[in-house]
């Protein structure tokens, strides 16, 4: 499973919606969703979304949130490299990951050695030119 963070607080539907483009990733993904001081609608979407993907989301909760997002990153990619990842996509809940995201970041950080690769946002409308080109559309370095 290649390891993928995400933090949160409320933003229900564009939460559910990261979520799912994480799920439909080509690569098999382990979400760790982190509910980061939500109101109880925001922290019943962590459950429910691990419900619906039990293979794919791990919620954590934390009430008292922490104070920065960067907090919330470090104390996430701590977890992953602790429990032997060599790699992990961080991503915010406001993002919309076409389904090969993961696995170009991989192969563009594999071909070039990069430490760190990253996406870049697009438009709506780029967003579905891109979805219906398919992965050769996504530029590699």
């Amino acid at each position: 499973m290649h390891p993928v963070i995400m933090p949160y607080i409320d933003c229900v539907e564009m939460t559910r919606a990261a979520v799912e483009d994480v799920v439909a990733q080509t690569l098999p993904t382990a979400l760790l969703l982190i509910d980061n001081g939500s109101q109880p609608e925001g922290r019943a979407l962590a459950e429910e979304l691990r419900i619906a993907h039990p293979k794919h989301v791990l919620p954590w909760h934390h009430d008292p949130p922490f104070p920065a997002l960067a907090a919330v990153w470090n104390r996430a990619l701590r977890f992953c490299w602790e429990a032997g990842a060599d790699h992990a996509l961080v991503v915010n809940n406001d993002v919309r990951l076409a389904p090969w995201t993961y696995e170009r970041l991989l192969a563009v950080q594999r071909d070039t050695q990069a430490f760190m690769v990253t996406a870049v946002g697009v438009t709506p409308p780029q967003f579905e030119t891109y979805l219906a080109q398919g992965p050769e559309s996504a530029i590699t370095a």
